[in-house]
């Protein structure tokens, strides 16, 4: 795909033509539950990365309602993915391994992020009627992907340098007794620069301070002061298998 092409308004308004035609199509059944017909429930949408060439193509999503029994239904998109709060292009292009990184124009999504809708590609798309349809030209799987990890481990380590350059003066020489609260107070007046994007930033006593307390005394503080990811990120630990299928029907029988 031509990255041009989605700064330029027409590719957007192709999307919701699409749209439309989808739920004109729906529209044609009428209401599958009593078989009634269809009027307009369009409502808001406000997602997230979207250009501002594209934002009056994609601040409603199409929608139906039941004259009779008011149920509503709301057709396929190829403009939003479900319940997403992004934009279904933005998904697919990001979810990609080709142009994760390289991609201009588009918002940066963080890598955990990144690994849960490839996740969701691998296990919960060809569940889909579209995974169905599309056998085999699905994203890459949710194996790890070096470059954004890397990319996740510099920016944990330039968080960790400028952590301990904050506190490094009170390790190295640490202040009278009596006098730590003062030294954090006028850490804390101070401007620092961010360590990815440059600009100004300031940090709070009770942050200081704890950043003081965990690298007192360990042998490497700039680990210590380096930011872990939880292993089980990107995974909802408190929902099994079946909960989450149980869910997801639970979605497609009441969309609304």
């Amino acid at each position: 795909m031509c990255h041009a092409l989605l700064q330029t308004p027409a590719f957007y308004t192709v999307l919701r033509r699409v749209d439309e035609d989808l739920a004109r199509l729906v529209r044609e059944k009428g209401c599958c539950h009593c078989g009634k017909p269809l009027h307009s429930a369009d409502y808001p949408r406000k997602p997230r990365g979207c250009p501002p060439v594209a934002r009056l193509q994609c601040d409603s999503r199409l929608s139906l309602c039941c004259s009779n029994c008011r149920r509503r239904t709301t057709p396929e998109s190829v403009r939003f993915l479900g319940r997403r709060v992004y934009l279904a292009i933005i998904v697919v292009l990001r979810s990609s391994r080709a142009h994760a990184v390289c991609l201009g124009g588009l918002p940066q999504v963080g890598a955990v992020t990144l690994e849960r809708w490839r996740q969701w590609w691998s296990e919960a798309f060809p569940g889909t009627p579209a995974g169905r349809w599309l056998p085999g030209q699905l994203p890459p799987s949710s194996t790890p992907d070096r470059r954004l990890m890397s990319l996740s481990i510099d920016h944990r380590n330039r968080w960790a340098r400028l952590r301990f350059s904050v506190i490094g003066p009170l390790l190295a020489s640490p202040p009278d007794k009596g006098e730590l609260q003062q030294a954090f107070h006028a850490l804390a007046a101070k401007v620092w620069r961010h360590p990815i994007t440059g600009a100004d930033v300031q940090f709070g006593v009770s942050t200081i301070e704890r950043w003081f307390y965990r690298a007192r005394h360990v042998q490497d503080p700039v680990d210590r002061l380096r930011n872990r990811l939880r292993d089980d990120c990107g995974h909802f630990v408190s929902l099994s298998p079946a909960i989450i299928e149980a869910l997801v029907q639970q979605y497609r029988m009441h969309p609304g």
